[in-house]
């Protein structure tokens, strides 16, 4: 089986969980080609023509929606089969009350024009609606996501499948000293990501503030939005956090300093809008570090009943949940092992092949 996996490699230029993934899973897949007969490249149609291969996946058409529809329509022209892996989340939580309505409005005009004229004019949300309905198969991180997809653009569910996000299992072994010594703290309270507004950092900043903790928040990403990073540094002068508070530039993914943070921490915490699970909570899982998360998205099918999960809307519940966390028993070997068990690149890796398998199988019958 030849298959030929693409995304927008800009991305790449400021990486984050998605792209991570997606790295991750490509070298995985190609680990394990001998043992299932793949082949698997990066697409580039200066090297190797879509006819080549026997299936087309796109990854995160969510983020880059029209290269996404352009690419699955190559692919549906050349007869091949196709995979669309959208990373989605419906922006719709981080709204206002008014631009939930419009958003709404938005989504259900898309699919009415669209379905009744076939007429595309090039919105975000029309190339994404598009190349879902191009996709014979679209792999979603949960039950939590397909419901989403589902009611945003009424995808027919035997479609969709169940692909789970993975973590490496090199967090497992992170030494917190290298953190330590460089910093000179421990036991802190831990965000890793993008600072943006879908983060919901500032409401985490608010919550640390009133929570009975006695240790420092630590910061670690790149700024993706610097209005929002200047609203979070103005509230922390305002209340003269900067004593308690570590901001850290994005550590590179690869780094140790990253590992032996997430080692280094008690509490990793990501009090987003949504999260399809978040890729630090896994790897700060197994470290034996215990984790507070927002409630919507994929994260109860991934953290089950060994994390403490927020209302992202509520303040004062952020700041309950830190204190509970805080004061648990680490490390968190329950939930170490849960994720080890189910979630590893290799466990995940094969299921792809084998629903690509499947597929291909399911139209030579």
């Amino acid at each position: 089986m030849k298959i030929a996996l693409y995304t927008n490699v800009t991305a790449f230029e400021a990486p984050g969980g998605a792209e991570i993934y997606f790295l991750n899973l490509l070298n995985t897949l190609r680990q394990l080609k001998d043992q299932f007969d793949v082949e698997v490249d990066l697409y580039d149609p200066l090297r190797k023509s879509i006819a080549y291969y026997d299936v087309a996946v796109f990854y995160n058409s969510t983020a880059h929606s029209a290269l996404a529809y352009d690419f699955l329509l190559v692919a549906k022209r050349a007869k091949k089969r196709t995979v669309n892996i959208p990373v989605y989340f419906s922006l719709h939580f981080s709204f206002s009350n008014i631009e939930k309505f419009l958003y709404t409005m938005g989504l259900l005009f898309v699919r009415l024009y669209i379905e009744r004229t076939g007429i595309l004019f090039r919105s975000k949300l029309e190339f994404l609606y598009k190349s879902l309905h191009l996709a014979e198969l679209i792999l979603v991180s949960g039950e939590g996501e397909a419901k989403v997809l589902n009611r945003d653009f009424k995808i027919d569910k035997q479609r969709i499948e169940i692909l789970p996000v993975a973590v490496e299992e090199k967090f497992a072994n992170s030494d917190p000293n290298l953190f330590i010594e460089k910093y000179g703290v421990s036991d802190f309270i831990l965000y890793v990501g993008k600072i943006a507004k879908r983060k919901n950092v500032l409401s985490l900043i608010k919550a640390y503030k009133i929570a009975c903790i006695d240790a420092p928040l630590v910061i670690v990403g790149h700024i993706a939005e610097y209005d929002y990073y200047q609203q979070v540094l103005e509230y922390i002068k305002k209340h003269n956090l900067f004593h308690k508070i570590l901001i850290i530039p994005g550590l590179d993914h690869s780094s140790e300093l990253l590992a032996s943070a997430y080692a280094a921490s008690r509490v990793l915490v990501l009090p987003s809008y949504y999260e399809t699970p978040g890729i630090a909570a896994l790897e700060a899982a197994l470290t034996g570090t215990n984790i507070v998360i927002t409630k919507y998205g994929t994260t109860m099918e991934y953290f089950k009943h060994y994390a403490l999960y927020v209302d992202p809307y509520n303040i004062k519940d952020i700041a309950h949940k830190l204190e509970i966390a805080y004061n648990r028993p680490k490390p968190n070997t329950k939930l170490r092992e849960y994720i080890l068990n189910n979630f590893t690149y290799t466990r995940v890796a094969r299921r792809l092949i084998t629903l690509l398998y499947r597929l291909i199988n399911q139209y030579e019958r």
